[in-house]
């Protein structure tokens, strides 16, 4: 079971239905959602916005926007357990009036992580998009855009998101933060633990779900880098726990059980 933001059940988001770059039909079923999408095509032409262009392009179809969080190329240990809540919890909206986004690319050769969202998203009828930073058109790693992405948009930021050394947003976060009605969680790491900070510090909505990443990925990608990580429940669970216990509340619900 999620647990809820800290205040109170987030509610089901009712933007009006949306017109503009984000409207078409809904649902479409089993219709084959978009192909994932090589950046290094992208790079070349792959217009680059500031702050508050990106902010309108995601606002501009009047919907409301419910961001996903989570682990990326490390994934998740138990996909069908986060498959099943992430349909839970797009149930709970309106596909003509809701907005799906994620700050989440795929890299070649590791999980889709939490950006396999999208193609759920997509078959239900919702609208989806990508806000990553730009760094990304120019990196050596192989990304692409998930599967099931209706647009991605590229924001002006030399970092991979999150926040710096003195907690200041990056660019690409301040967007999520400024155009998100709600951030859904299911685990995540350094980055998302961020966010997560990030978004409780602006009264957003949240929902958390503990779902820890792709223990044998975890562990090749941990021998290829040297580094060792003892929990895998990752640094936003701990992020969540803490922000519950603050708040005097941390029910055993939260738990991940069996």
């Amino acid at each position: 079971m999620a647990l809820s933001t800290l205040d109170a059940e987030p509610p089901a988001l009712d933007g009006a239905a949306a017109a503009g770059p984000f409207a078409r039909p809904a649902p479409r079923g089993d219709r084959r959602s978009p192909a994932g999408t090589d950046l290094r095509a992208l790079a070349p032409t792959a217009p680059v916005l500031g702050v508050a262009e990106a902010v309108q392009a995601v606002r501009a179809g009047g919907r409301s926007v419910l961001t996903f969080g989570g682990f990326g190329e490390l994934g998740y240990d138990d996909e069908a357990r986060v498959l099943d809540r992430c349909r839970a919890e797009l149930d709970r909206h309106d596909p003509a009036r809701t907005l799906v986004a994620t700050g989440t690319l795929v890299t070649e050769g590791f999980r889709t992580g939490i950006a396999m969202v999208y193609v759920l998203a997509w078959a239900r009828g919702f609208a989806t998009v990508g806000i990553h930073p730009s760094v990304a058109l120019h990196h050596p790693k192989r990304h692409t855009i998930a599967a099931g992405v209706d647009r991605v948009l590229f924001v002006d930021d030399p970092t991979w998101g999150g926040t710096d050394e003195a907690g200041r947003p990056s660019n690409t976060l301040r967007v999520l933060l400024a155009v998100s009605d709600a951030f859904i969680v299911f685990g995540g790491g350094h980055h998302t633990a961020q966010e997560l900070r990030a978004f409780l510090a602006a009264g957003k909505a949240v929902r958390f779900h503990d779902a820890p990443m792709h223990r044998a990925t975890t562990e090749r990608w941990c021998r290829a880098s040297g580094v060792r990580i003892a929990d895998y429940r990752g640094a936003a669970y701990h992020v969540w726990r803490r922000a519950r216990a603050e708040a005097g509340s941390v029910p055993a619900a939260g738990r991940r059980r069996g």
